[in-house]
């Protein structure tokens, strides 16, 4: 790599971060993992996820032709600690750390290489406490699979056929006593505080979506809340501008086909399958159209 210089862009958190823009010298909010943020700033211009490539710098992406024109990494610190290896003697990047949470022994961070399954490395970190019900795979905006599939391996390809991604590499194990419904909906809140807001269909449709499930899981729900949210995700995962929003509806995608037995006892038996779930709305949440 014959760069000036390199451009590393990392958050001190999963959350948004602050910084003084020097193109304008104002504050802006963005949402930290987007690489094309990250490369825009580097080049003094205005940080914002867009579609498509950087074509305010270069025309293409950034790891091609980046900021000055050269070759820019804009990645995480794990990889870039990967580089002097790779540099130095050509090894190749076959592990990943994972951060185990939830309903396990001993959760913590791991090194497991890549292709490891789910299963074995919730066994890595103690085992799970009690019945896995699923596991949520990459982060707040990762699928959420069922317990069936914990011979799924750790791999890029492997997790998107099973309908989620790596993400942060977060592996979550949920425990029997939890409600998908409310799981999703707590994870939609975060996502509606979080998103940079710059692009509609994330900026609203987080929100949209956060209402719907805790009406939903406030016994308000209606036959038509699931079609409702097949299509608000759909709209979300095709017209964001960045990861945030395109992989947020996996979430949706996830619970929705392999608990559905959770939304069923919440929208036609009015009542939660765990016993645990309180209404936190007192009204539907309502837009003028509605499927």
């Amino acid at each position: 790599m014959d760069a000036p210089a390199s451009y590393i862009f990392m958050p001190s958190s999963l959350n948004q971060v602050n910084f003084l823009e020097p193109a304008c010298g104002q504050s802006m909010r963005i949402l930290g993992g987007a690489a094309m943020a990250g490369a825009l700033l580097a080049a003094a211009c205005r940080p914002a996820p867009a579609a498509g490539p950087v074509k305010w710098i270069t025309g293409y992406y950034s790891a091609q032709n980046g900021v000055q024109q050269r070759p820019t990494l804009i990645s995480s610190a794990e990889t870039i600690a990967w580089l002097p290896q790779i540099v130095d003697g050509g090894a190749r990047a076959d592990t990943k750390l994972v951060s185990v949470t939830g309903a396990v022994n001993s959760p913590g961070v791991y090194e497991v290489p890549l292709g490891t399954t789910l299963g074995a490395i919730l066994d890595k970190a103690g085992g799970v406490t009690g019945t896995l019900k699923g596991i949520h795979v990459g982060g707040p905006t990762g699928g959420v699979l069922a317990a069936s599939k914990r011979d799924t391996k750790l791999g890029f390809e492997e997790l998107r056929a099973a309908g989620t991604h790596m993400g942060s590499a977060q592996i979550r194990a949920i425990a029997s006593d939890t409600c998908v419904v409310a799981y999703a909906a707590k994870l939609f809140a975060y996502l509606a505080k979080e998103t940079c807001g710059i692009c509609v269909p994330c900026r609203v449709g987080t929100a949209r979506v956060q209402g719907i499930l805790e009406g939903v899981q406030s016994q308000l729900g209606r036959d038509t809340d699931t079609a409702w949210l097949a299509e608000l995700g759909d709209h979300m995962e095709k017209f964001s501008l960045c990861g945030f929003g395109i992989t947020a509806p996996s979430i949706l995608k996830t619970t929705m086909s392999e608990f559905a037995a959770d939304y069923r006892a919440h929208i036609q038996d009015r009542k939660c399958p765990t016993g645990t779930c309180a209404p936190i709305r007192a009204r539907r949440y309502e837009t003028m159209a509605q499927p």
